[in-house]
């Protein structure tokens, strides 16, 4: 049995590239707990303290750029 209704007709999703966005504020990189063994003490893990490192997003010029071209509303009329 076919359905020739347009209910049913499914069309696939265009494939049209990849997704650039990038949501974060600020990209961070840090390690994971990487431990050393402790001879004194058998079965001990000594932690290496890792610092964590914050990189500012390059996101920032473009959105100066972006601000410069839009073009700013004028405030209408006064409503009484």
């Amino acid at each position: 049995m076919k359905f020739l209704s347009n209910n049913n007709i499914v069309i696939p999703a265009d494939n049209t590239g990849n997704d650039n966005n990038n949501k974060n504020a600020v990209m961070k990189i840090d390690h994971t707990n990487n431990g050393n063994l402790c001879i004194v003490i058998p079965f001990v893990l000594i932690f290496n303290v890792v610092t964590m490192k914050l990189i500012a997003p390059n996101n920032d010029e473009i959105d100066v750029k972006c601000n410069a071209k839009i073009a700013k509303s004028t405030l209408g009329p006064e409503c009484a």
